[in-house]
């Protein structure tokens, strides 16, 4: 499932660099000017992946 959510990497594992740990923003307004902010751990999540990255 694609959620759509926009996020950046805050800490990378030293073992698993490849399953960062990443702040992810999601609006919950309207008007998306309010936002629910949480970090997730994709090494603990391991069925969620990063579709597409900017650099």
């Amino acid at each position: 499932m694609i959620t759509g959510e926009a996020g950046i990497v805050v800490s990378q594992h030293k073992g698993l660099p490849q399953r960062p740990v990443i702040r992810v923003f999601k609006a919950y307004s309207n008007q998306g000017r309010d936002y629910v902010i949480t970090d997730l751990d994709l090494a603990e999540r391991t069925t969620v992946f990063i579709e597409t990255g900017v650099e």
